[in-house]
């Protein structure tokens, strides 16, 4: 026991209140990516002391006083790409080897997105799917058209449609290229239940 073991555990101690003023910022924003930036000593105390499940192992390390806003962001881009291309990577291959609750057609999309039981959905953002959805009878009708917009079109775009229902729920959304779909449909989602 000294004064740099009194110095450590006050910098532990402001590290604690300072995550749980992080995890407080973050609470409502799920599995949101969290990126340290700074000295190396430091960021390394703090990741030993956080409760946020989602601190990625990737540190930009240095002085980041002298970083600007736009400098930061360019150097935080890659590492959070990374991670989103492995999550997406991960439940893509869970998706198609059937590895947890599955749906790949429209209909059972469209009712779990409704009834908030999507986790994970993907959709190929190069394909357009329109029609009219009943949720409460979980009846699709698939139309050659775009929605109209006009007073008393029922129509919507329907891959936006679960793609919004499943981020209202807390779930996550992944617009993918064809040959990144887990399967050959427009839509695939790892369910909850």
């Amino acid at each position: 026991g000294g004064l740099a073991d009194r110095e450590k555990t006050d910098l532990e101690n402001y590290l604690k209140r300072v995550d749980r003023e992080v995890c407080s910022l973050l609470h409502d924003r799920g599995d949101s990516p969290l990126v340290l930036a700074g000295v190396e000593s430091l960021t390394s105390m703090y990741r030993s002391v956080t409760q946020y499940n989602a601190t990625l192992d990737e540190t930009i390390t240095g002085n980041i006083d002298h970083l600007g806003e736009d400098e930061l962001r360019q150097r935080v881009l890659p590492i959070v790409d990374a991670e989103y291309a492995r999550s997406r990577d991960r439940i893509t291959t869970l998706i198609r080897e059937h590895d947890c609750p599955v749906a790949t057609n429209q209909e059972q999309i469209l009712v779990a997105a409704a009834a908030g039981n999507i986790d994970t959905l993907l959709f190929d953002k190069a394909t357009d799917l329109f029609g009219i959805f009943d949720a409460n009878r979980g009846v699709l009708k698939e139309l050659h058209r775009a929605p109209s917009g006009a007073p008393g079109d029922a129509s919507h775009d329907l891959i936006e449609l679960a793609a919004v229902q499943t981020l209202k729920t807390g779930g996550t959304v992944y617009a993918v290229t064809a040959d990144e779909m887990p399967v050959k449909k427009p839509m695939a989602a790892a369910l909850r239940f």
